[in-house]
């Protein structure tokens, strides 16, 4: 089994994956869900986000690997082409 393999496997299947993001969500939510929008849109410091700024990213965050997961579950199955390698540029 390679290492990339291996690391994998520390994370079982999708489906304990899918019940561990649920969960963690979950937790995520509630912890939030006493806070006062004072306190959900306080920044902490000048350049730290908010607590609304990082449950933001994270929705954005998940919504585009979900995309990634998607088309890679359809190039597997044979239903997608795969994706063209990203172009490289040559450093100056």
């Amino acid at each position: 089994m390679s290492s990339a393999q291996e690391m994998l496997s520390r994370f079982g299947d999708a489906a304990h994956c899918l019940r561990h993001l649920a969960r963690s969500r979950q937790e995520l939510l509630q912890l939030v869900e006493g806070l006062t929008d004072e306190a959900l849109l306080r920044r902490p410091g000048p350049e730290v986000w908010s607590p609304a700024e990082v449950l933001e990213h994270l929705a954005l965050v998940e919504e585009s690997a979900g995309k990634i997961i998607r088309r890679l579950r359809k190039v597997a199955l044979g239903e997608a082409e795969p994706p063209a390698p990203a172009a490289r540029s040559n450093p100056a």
